[in-house]
């Protein structure tokens, strides 16, 4: 749980990674700070650098008990850099999702972190 970390390194606007590997800086295209946490149990909070939006629409499929229930279809994303060599973006699940895969410098957070009382308070993976 989130107790367990207790070294916390502000990046900025971006962190290096990577154990033999090329380091990558990564970038958070969220509209808010997110919280990474490493297999070293270090946290390090990634401030926004931006915010990549997609357009959404929604189709009406039915309802439940006077609810409506919508599928919901992602369409062009914005606000998004072009890829960077030596860098990886990260944004929100919807903006992952509506670029089907397309780039694999964008990436999203996985392995949630959660507080005592279930709150989100970071990540430990990163996913695509």
């Amino acid at each position: 749980m989130f107790g367990e970390h207790n070294t916390v390194k502000n990046a900025g606007t971006g962190t290096t990674t990577g154990t033999g590997e090329t380091a990558m800086a990564i970038l958070n295209y969220t509209p808010h700070p997110i919280n990474l946490f490493t297999e070293d149990g270090e946290q390090v909070v990634i401030e926004s650098s931006g915010c990549a939006r997609c357009a959404v629409t929604t189709e009406t499929v039915g309802s439940v008990d006077g609810v409506k229930v919508n599928v919901s279809h992602f369409g062009e994303v914005t606000g998004l850099p072009e890829p960077k060599t030596g860098t990886v973006y990260v944004v929100s699940a919807m903006v992952l999702a509506a670029l089907h895969g397309s780039r694999e410098d964008v990436l999203g957070l996985s392995e949630y972190v959660r507080d005592g009382q279930g709150r989100t308070v970071g990540a430990r993976a990163l996913t695509h």
